[in-house]
């Protein structure tokens, strides 16, 4: 049986439709869900980007973050989980390619191929498809009415500030050049190149929907109103205290009309799988890595402090080549690195004996509807926990953040952390049980602190 993994960047499960959304195009995705079995309640072990890819490469949990060591290199690793795989960690690529599987992975996210994050491991074949958000592709721009090259890495930075947008679109000039539809052509032409081969591991890691939120116009447009398309994609900071309704709409509208773009492309890529007949015997996978606020609770983007359901509950479904599970889902309290497992199962092939996920095969065959009964998760230093009746979260260092009874208040309005000490109480022991003590980072968000520069640069 062949593999195929799709990871998507920044989709919460709220945006697509096959989990309750009404006014987003996500066509192709639903289809792939109807088709398969559907996690309602899937959750990212750790945020966020590499967090959540660590922990789907492995099968081991991230969080709480005891393991991290700032290394030189890459800004973002000051972020505590942020960091690249261990040596001893064995790969879920690695166990399949050692089975006999022909193993390949293309991926357009840029924090994963740089120096030393060693995310490749196991892959037979690799593509990195240059140029998404701040990927430093080139030292000089050549937007319109500008041809000036950069002198030096700190006058390359200071262009990247806030312009990503615009390098993007200059270096566009089809839909086909947008980010999400190379990932899935790539994807396409792997198949056919690899066609007849008798068992194979695709993965495709698509950065998109992952701001910044700028498809082609006629995308927004399906979303947006008519007076928010005259004026240019802000892209708004997640601590911008003075987010309007305007911003709000308009971020949507950008996300929403990504989101439709990216689906339309998984589309043509399905439409290879099933010409080429593999639909057959191909087990398929889709999940994103974490979810981000749109206007909820005020804020903009993710953000350690924005750690609430939007940001860690994720779409997650598999379609299986036999057709177990197809068209049922499940209110099972799941991990994404329990997809790990998962694949090792129905591929027939034994774990390596450091993963820590469960298989969620008993719960896709009807074996059973319990996983476990509750999860956490984890940003810098704050923490996450969600149960069939409550939303949690708390800084390490300053205490619980919010409360929510999320199945009576499933916007988030009453925050009842100070009103039932007794239920935050039993939550924090049933955290400090699950990953015993969680340490307090120095780094809780992002930009980071005002001396950054400072620390960083020592550590080189």
């Amino acid at each position: 049986m062949n593999v195929i993994l799709i990871i998507l960047d920044t989709l919460r499960a709220d945006y697509v439709g096959c989990y309750g959304n009404r006014w987003i195009r996500t066509t192709n995705m639903d289809r792939l869900a109807s088709e398969g079995f559907v996690f309602d309640e899937a959750y990212a072990e750790g945020c966020p980007t590499i967090q959540a890819r660590r922990a789907l490469w492995t099968g081991r949990r991230t969080f709480p973050f005891r393991d991290h060591k700032v290394v030189p290199g890459d800004a973002l690793n000051l972020q505590p989980g942020w960091m690249p795989l261990h040596d001893e960690d064995f790969c879920l690529s690695e166990m399949l390619r050692d089975a006999g599987y022909v193993t390949s992975y293309i991926t357009d996210t840029p924090h994963m191929f740089k120096p030393g994050m060693n995310f490749r491991r196991g892959f037979m074949t690799y593509e990195f498809i240059r140029g998404q958000g701040g990927d430093y592709l080139h030292t000089g721009y050549r937007l319109p009415g500008e041809r000036s090259a950069c002198a030096s890495y700190a006058e390359r930075d200071r262009q990247l500030q806030g312009r990503h947008k615009a390098v993007s679109r200059a270096l566009r000039d089809w839909e086909a050049d947008c980010m999400a539809p190379q990932v899935f052509t790539a994807g396409m032409r792997w198949l056919e190149h690899n066609y007849g081969v008798e068992k194979f591991f695709l993965v495709l890691d698509s950065f998109d929907p992952h701001e910044p939120w700028d498809p082609p116009e006629y995308y927004r447009r399906l979303y947006s109103r008519e007076e928010l398309l005259e004026r240019p994609y802000e892209l708004i900071s997640p601590r911008d205290k003075q987010i309007t309704e305007e911003n709000i709409l308009s971020n949507r509208a950008g996300h929403a009309g990504e989101i439709t773009m990216l689906d339309r492309w998984l589309g043509h890529f399905m439409e290879s799988v099933e010409l080429m007949g593999l639909l057959e015997n191909t087990l398929i996978c889709l999940l994103s890595d974490h979810g981000t606020m749109l206007g909820d609770h005020g804020m903009m983007h993710k953000g350690p402090d924005g750690l609430f359901r939007g940001v860690v509950r994720v779409p997650m479904m598999v379609r299986h080549p036999a057709g177990a599970g197809a068209g049922r889902r499940c209110q099972a309290l799941v991990y994404n690195m329990d997809l790990v497992s998962t694949i090792l199962e129905f591929s027939g092939v034994e774990p390596h004996e450091r993963v820590q996920a469960s298989s969620l095969a008993p719960l896709v065959r009807g074996e059973t509807d319990k996983a476990r009964d509750f999860v956490t998760s984890g940003y810098n230093s704050f923490v996450y926990y969600h149960d069939a009746e409550w939303d949690y979260s708390e800084h390490r260092a300053e205490g619980p953040k919010h409360l929510f009874a999320w199945r009576t208040d499933p916007e988030e309005r009453s925050n009842l952390v100070n009103e039932r000490p007794d239920v935050v109480k039993d939550i924090k022991a049933r955290i400090a049980g699950e990953v015993g003590p969680t340490p307090p980072f120095d780094v809780d968000g992002w930009p980071p602190p005002t001396d950054y520069a400072t620390r960083f640069h020592a550590i080189r």
